[in-house]
């Protein structure tokens, strides 16, 4: 609804097995599938996200329910739920705007925003056949600060994350900070 502001989605995907998954330890072994770079299944996602605009801020939540498969060894890494909700506000450039009732809105020019976020991951215990690895899965929930610079069709964004609650099943490392950053660009 662009009157209002306000921007809904849902979407789908799948990751396909086309990663690398018989690394070698230093002794030579070859990694458990969890150490591996490819999970070597395949796993389907399903999702939603909303944003809504107002008066120089925006808001916005998302979700991301991901299904794994079992691998070829019959180890499954186990289902994970990304969620997030964010603000974010223009620090410079011009506020996004419409021409007409029922238009998308846009920005003319470069723009930065600063954002702080609220990311969530579950993440459920892994299973080998019938085994269960009770050393496995668990949540975290982290603020991330960050910024974005757009300009036309072109967006940049970095956030750093800090674990602020952290519920590990079992014998894990507890989580740390995390950097994220990434480029698009619309054709």
């Amino acid at each position: 609804d662009a009157a209002s502001g306000l921007e809904l989605a849902g979407f789908a995907g799948f990751e396909a097995p086309t990663g690398k998954n018989d690394e070698l330890s230093d002794d030579g072994e070859l990694l458990e599938s969890e150490f591996q770079p490819g999970s070597d299944s395949w796993d389907f996602m399903l999702g939603l996200a909303a944003s809504k605009r107002l008066n120089g801020w925006s808001l916005h939540a998302s979700g991301l329910y991901t299904f794994a498969g079992d691998n070829d060894d019959d180890v499954n890494l186990g289902d994970r739920f990304n969620y997030g909700v964010a603000a974010s506000v223009r620090l410079f450039g011009e506020e996004a705007h419409d021409h007409a009732p029922g238009t998308a809105a846009h920005s003319d020019g470069a723009s930065i925003d600063g954002i702080v976020e609220l990311n969530g991951e579950w993440h459920d215990r892994q299973k080998e056949g019938s085994e269960t690895e009770k050393d496995s899965g668990g949540h975290v929930l982290y603020i991330s600060p960050g910024i974005r610079l757009s300009d036309a069709n072109f967006s940049a964004f970095a956030s750093v994350g800090i674990p602020v609650s952290s519920s590990m099943n079992g014998i894990q490392d507890d989580p740390d900070i995390r950097a994220t950053a990434g480029v698009a660009w619309r054709f």
